[in-house]
C-alpha cells in the first residue's frame, strides 16, 4: 500500500512538495482555507479550489467538487470516497478545511505544515497523532515537530535531523532580501490591476482594497499578487515586488524545489529507518 502525505497549504511551495512526493510514488493530498491566501496562484495548485482542477508539469490536482460536477461519482458520495477515487486515478486531491474530517477515514502517514493558520483550523478535525514536518523558521511555533527543513539562504532543503541538528549551519538571512512585501492597510475585497510578472514603477497602482488604491513603493517586477475577489484582513501580505534581481516569476523558484526535496528526504528517512 502506498504511503500518503498530507500537506497543509496550497501555494507554490506546497504545490512543488506535492509534485516531488507524487513523482517519488508517494500519494499527496493538499488542504487549505477557501479561498486561499495565495500570492503565487499563477504557479500553484491553489486555483483548483475554485476552478475545480489545475495541471502543473503534467500533474493534475482536483477539488472534490470537480469529481461530483462531472458525474464521476454520485452526488451523495462521502468525501473519503471521493478522495480515494482521485488518488486511485493518480491525481492529487485538494480539499478545503471544511472537508478535513474525511481525511480520518482515508488515512495518511505524516503531515507537512506550511500554512499554520489553516493547520490551526484543521487540527480539531484530526483524530490521530502523526509525524509532523515543518520549516526551520517555524520551530518556535511548533514544539512537537518530528523534522524541520531549512528554509534559509545557503542551506535550503537541509534536513535538521534531531540527533545532530546543531551541526547544520543555518544562515541568519532569508531569501526575501530582494522582495518587497505589501500588506493590506485595511480589511476588504481585493481587485488586482496588474498580474504576476508585470513590470511596475514606483507609484504605480497595483491593486485596490474596497476601491482604495494601493501603489508600488519601488520600481520592480510583480512576483506575486492576491487574486481579485478575495476578502483579506488587515496586515495580510497582498503583493510582492522583486527588485534588483532578474528571475522569471512564472516558474517555482529553485530554492523552493530544494526545500521540497528536503521534505521528501526526511519522509523517506523516517519511514525507511525510524518507523518502517
Amino acid at each position: 500500500m502506498s504511503r500518503k502525505i498530507l500537506i497543509v497549504g496550497s501555494s507554490d511551495l506546497e504545490s512543488v512538495i506535492a509534485m516531488r512526493f507524487f513523482k517519488a510514488g508517494i500519494l499527496a493530498l493538499l488542504i487549505d482555507r477557501h479561498p486561499p491566501y495565495d500570492l503565487s496562484h499563477h504557479r500553484s495548485f491553489s486555483t483548483a479550489l475554485h476552478s475545480g482542477k489545475r495541471t502543473l508539469h503534467g500533474m493534475l490536482a482536483r477539488a472534490l467538487s470537480d469529481v461530483v460536477f462531472h458525474d464521476e461519482l454520485d452526488v451523495h458520495a462521502e468525501d473519503e470516497h471521493i478522495i480515494n477515487y482521485i488518488l486511485q486515478n493518480r491525481e492529487i486531491p485538494i480539499l478545503t478545511i471544511e472537508q478535513g474530517a474525511g481525511l480520518n477515514k482515508v488515512g495518511f502517514d505524516a503531515i507537512i505544515i506550511i500554512n499554520f493558520d489553516s493547520y490551526q483550523n484543521l487540527k480539531p478535525l484530526l483524530k490521530r497523532e502523526l509525524p509532523i514536518f515543518i520549516l526551520s523558521s517555524a520551530k518556535e511555533y511548533v514544539k512537537n515537530y518530528t523534522y524541520a527543513i531549512s528554509d534559509r539562504n545557503e542551506d535550503y532543503g537541509a534536513v535538521l535531523y534531531p540527533e545532530y541538528e546543531n551541526a547544520v549551519r543555518i544562515s541568519s538571512h532569508t531569501s526575501l532580501k530582494h522582495i518587497n512585501e505589501i500588506k493590506a492597510s485595511k480589511s476588504g475585497v481585493i481587485h488586482a490591476t496588474v498580474t504576476a510578472g508585470a513590470k511596475v514603477s514606483k507609484g504605480t497602482e497595483i491593486l485596490s482594497i474596497d476601491q482604495f488604491p494601493v501603489y508600488s513603493p519601488v520600481d520592480g517586477q510583480i512576483s506575486g499578487i492576491m487574486n481579485s475577489g478575495i476578502y483579506v484582513d488587515e496586515s495580510v501580505v497582498v503583493a510582492q515586488i522583486q527588485s534588483g534581481v532578474k528571475q522569471s516569476v512564472q516558474y517555482i523558484p529553485p530554492e523552493k524545489r530544494a526545500i521540497a526535496g528536503g521534505f521528501l528526504e526526511a519522509f523517506l528517512y523516517h519511514f525507511n529507518y525510524i518507523d518502517p
